[in-house]
């Protein structure tokens, strides 16, 4: 069974290998090698301490999905904004994802935020369209990756 939580601190290095690793065989194709690397360089960050590691990987607005101990999805951001959602391939098609953008909307309901943005990568452009997100530009450059810019309001 499927548990949701904040992620905690003792959590956070967990999430970040997950999401790297999740995003960089899903995503592989939308950016450069370069790019990808400096993915894992800054998910992966072994020379930080766990606090120095928590306050340059931690938003704002952080949840995870577990199954058991293990961490499958996590979704990332700041009031309005998205960072990061990844869940694990073998846990597709479970609503995971859809759970997580549900705690994170409601969340930034709480706040008072009205709309919620995301940069959304090529392979999950149809999982935002579900959600509501309507593009608000064409394919973008961000950072080296292949990203459409979209919006939804809450």
């Amino acid at each position: 069974m499927i548990k949701y939580d904040v992620i905690q601190k003792k959590d956070i290095r967990e999430a970040a290998r997950m999401f790297a690793e999740v995003y960089t065989t899903i995503c592989r194709n939308e950016g450069s090698t370069e790019t990808m690397k400096g993915i894992l360089d800054v998910f992966i960050s072994p020379e930080k301490t766990d606090e120095e590691f928590f306050e340059s990987i931690g938003k704002e607005i952080m949840f995870a999905a577990f199954d058991e101990e293990k961490i499958v999805g996590v979704i990332l951001g700041i009031p309005g904004y998205i960072n990061q959602l990844a869940v694990e391939p073998t846990h597709h098609k479970m609503g995971i994802a859809k759970t997580l953008m549900q705690m994170f909307a409601d969340e930034n309901i709480r706040r008072g935020i009205k709309e919620i943005e995301v940069k959304a990568s090529l392979y999950a452009e149809k999982f935002y369209e579900k959600q509501g997100f309507v593009k608000s530009e064409g394919i973008t450059d961000y950072k080296g990756l292949k990203c459409y810019p979209m919006r939804r309001s809450i």
